[in-house]
């Protein structure tokens, strides 16, 4: 569990939780299983890195295209891009998101100014050099 005040981002989806949320989710049970362990924190569960290469768009609320942008400041981070597209973006480690549409496809318009999909926080990496981040996306490519 990291904290909101480690990671800096956007608190809405820990602030839309609830004790009444929580209270109702221990109470269910079934043949021979029951939630009795849900507790409400102030942070999230950090996931699993295999496969994060096509786990694209990054964060909990999908705010950060790509893997390379991740690794931005969140200032230099992109403000508003294109979800949907399934072309692998093999460079930045994600998917193509600078395009509006395909053919007849179209595809989603992201925007972080709006409430719930900041991009903020997260800054971890982003003193690395260039060479080390080229290494580390080469690495997270490989799980």
């Amino acid at each position: 569990m990291i904290d909101l005040a480690e990671i800096k981002t956007d608190p809405n989806r820990v602030a839309v939780i609830t004790q009444a949320g929580i209270d109702e989710i221990n109470s269910m049970q079934g043949a021979g299983w029951q939630f009795d362990n849900f507790a409400k924190t102030n942070g999230y569960l950090t996931g699993l890195l295999d496969g994060i290469w096509l786990r694209a768009p990054y964060l909990h609320n999908g705010s950060v295209p790509t893997l390379r942008d991740l690794l931005k400041p969140a200032a230099q981070r992109p403000a508003t891009f294109f979800r949907g597209s399934d072309l692998f973006d093999k460079a930045n480690v994600g998917f193509v998101s600078t395009v509006a549409s395909e053919g007849a496809t179209r595809f989603m318009r992201f925007e972080t100014s709006r409430d719930g999909n900041s991009n903020a926080g997260h800054e971890y990496g982003t003193d690395l050099s260039t060479t080390d981040q080229d290494a580390l996306l080469e690495y997270l490519k490989t799980l």
